[in-house]
């Protein structure tokens, strides 16, 4: 049955969709394996003016990256329902970060990377977060209030993780230099994200998901008072994301980038 809505839709696109019953980082695994030297993610930085540095990782690099940082956090304790906190900025570790989370079973919790300590504070005590993935110059802020929280795992990220050599270099000093990098000991429950990656192997555990099970803590912009969690599950995640596909029927599949 038609709804007043649908005469407002351009022509090509579908009346109604049907969702598959998935989890979300299974489109992810099928991507893979059929664009698995396709682009997948590009890291754009502005730092220097007119020059543009960054890196650039392919489908089938982007789901290794995945496998070894969910093979990683569970080495590290992270159960299925767990929340992971990522307070990252627009990086390749947080598109990792992401799928790693959900591939065992985690709960992604999205923080605002300019949010003060006592922002920091009320949300990750309220998603009852006990792992957290954060740029090495937002460390300051969580640490302030760590102890009023449940944050037992601290993983350091930097912006220039992903920047290949030689510019890296360069980019690590721009960055200190604007703050957004700075030395963090490791050890007491802080880890490299680097190294993490690097040191477990292609094969977390399989861990099984349903797609009513939630995925993400998305929290509200709070103008009704304190930010407030949206609890979106795998399948509302696979729903969307057909939506936007379908409602933007121009796009090229296995051409297109989005944000």
């Amino acid at each position: 049955m038609d709804t007043p809505w649908q005469a407002f839709y351009e022509p090509e696109v579908p009346r109604t969709i049907v969702y598959p019953r998935e989890a979300l980082h299974e489109m992810l695994e099928r991507t893979a394996q059929k664009y698995g030297d396709k682009l997948a993610v590009k890291l754009i930085l502005r730092y220097l003016g007119p020059i543009r540095l960054g890196g650039t990782m392919t489908y089938r690099q982007l789901l290794e990256h995945v496998n070894r940082f969910a093979a990683a956090l569970h080495a590290l304790g992270v159960r299925k329902g767990d929340r992971v906190a990522l307070m990252l900025p627009n990086l390749p570790q947080f598109v990792i970060a992401f799928f790693g989370a959900l591939k065992i079973g985690a709960i992604v919790v999205n923080t605002n990377p300019t949010y003060t300590a006592r922002e920091i504070e009320h949300q990750f005590a309220d998603a009852g977060c006990e792992t957290v993935v954060i740029l090495s110059g937002f460390y300051d802020k969580l640490k302030e209030v760590q102890d009023h929280t449940q944050v037992k795992r601290v993983i350091i990220a930097d912006v220039p993780d992903y920047v290949p050599a030689p510019f890296n270099a360069l980019v690590k000093r721009t960055v200190k230099k604007h703050g957004q990098m700075v030395d963090v000991p490791l050890g007491n429950g802080i880890y490299s994200f680097t190294q993490l990656v690097a040191q477990h192997p292609e094969a977390p555990p399989r861990v099984d998901i349903d797609p009513d099970q939630v995925a993400l803590f998305q929290y509200t912009g709070g103008t009704t008072g304190v930010p407030k969690a949206a609890m979106l599950t795998h399948y509302n995640l696979v729903a969307n994301t057909l939506q936007v596909r379908n409602w933007m029927q121009t796009l090229e599949e296995g051409k297109e980038r989005m944000m």
